[in-house]
């Protein structure tokens, strides 16, 4: 569809569609690896029915997660749902790696995986020119 303005005719360009939208994480969330959980808010209903203001926490506790790549026990802020999604992802490493929700804590520990994943293709490749040299 060309619009003219005079002689001369004007093709609107489209751009790619962004999705701005982004939802918000409180602090608490970026703490550990809390599987996109927050805090919310409602209401607490008496038998009177009059409402009032509360938050519902996610279910958070300190546990301290074995990390295959890195050989050692990592203590996390998790919550249950996050306990459950990595049994699902088959482990720690697999759930840090595909997971979008990694920050804080995670992030840190998604670091040190990368660099060691690294570090062992680099002494592998180091390896293989050795016996092949």
């Amino acid at each position: 569809m060309a619009c003219t303005a005079g002689n001369v005719a004007i093709t609107p360009t489209i751009s790619p569609v962004v999705d701005l939208q982004q939802r918000f994480r409180s602090n608490r969330s970026r703490r550990g690896l809390y599987d996109g959980k927050d805090i919310r808010s409602g209401n607490s209903v008496s038998f009177s029915m009059k409402s009032t203001k509360r938050k519902f926490k996610p279910n958070v506790f300190l546990k301290r997660v074995y990390s295959e790549i890195l050989d050692e026990m990592v203590q996390f802020h998790l919550t249950t749902s996050a306990l459950r999604s990595i049994d699902k992802a088959g482990g720690l490493d697999n759930y840090l790696m595909k997971n979008e929700f990694t920050e804080g804590e995670g992030f840190e520990v998604k670091r040190k995986i990368m660099k060691r994943l690294k570090n062992q293709a680099r002494y592998e490749r180091k390896a293989e020119e050795r016996s092949a040299a």
